[in-house]
């Protein structure tokens, strides 16, 4: 069934997760930052993330394609769905360089479009918050997908040593604290 809206989500729901998924992923920086520093280094170059990611960025993606209202091009939507599926394999086999970074990027910008579509006539200012979210997602996506490299060199620079990682994930921790409060008590 093709919906007018993409994703009927709650913000304050969508605001829970993303704090689950910040505060979670950087709480090892913090109580262990010279192995989850290592172990965040080694990302880019991870096959299996990157494969796990990807693949789950395709079955999103072709998901998106079979149900949204593609106006003009509804009639070639099994067309674009096994193009899509078709296109995330050939991907996982024939670009195995910095994978996992493609994959993460890909999510990104998937993921844009959950919180835009949460945040849509929600009438409170600290969506605002999220909103920003969003985009930062989004810019980052495409650098992400197009020179996947700089996310290693980034996270060679942030985590070059413990303190810095234990900083780092410490404001990661403090952000995801923040979506959490304002999911269970502002949205």
């Amino acid at each position: 069934m093709i919906n007018a809206l993409t994703y009927d989500l709650p913000l304050s729901g969508v605001a829970l997760v993303i704090g689950a998924l910040y505060f979670l992923g950087h709480l090892p920086g913090v109580i262990w930052p010279e192995a989850f520093g290592r172990w965040v280094k080694s990302f880019p170059r991870n096959y299996t993330a990157g494969v796990v990611l990807t693949f789950v960025a395709g079955v999103w993606f072709c998901w998106l394609t079979a149900t949204t209202d593609l106006g003009e091009m509804s009639g070639m939507r099994h067309i674009l769905v096994t193009a899509w599926a078709v296109g995330a394999v050939l991907l996982i086999i024939f670009v195995p360089t910095f994978l996992a970074v493609r994959g993460l990027a890909f999510l990104l910008l998937l993921g844009t479009e959950v919180i835009l579509s949460s945040a849509f006539l929600v009438d409170n200012d600290a969506k605002y918050l999220l909103t920003v979210l969003a985009y930062v997602w989004a810019v980052v996506g495409m650098i992400l997908v197009a020179s996947p490299f700089y996310l290693r060199d980034a996270l060679e620079v942030a985590l070059k040593t413990p303190q810095r990682c234990r900083i780092l994930s410490a404001a990661g921790v403090a952000f995801g604290a923040v979506l959490l409060l304002l999911g269970a008590f502002v949205y």
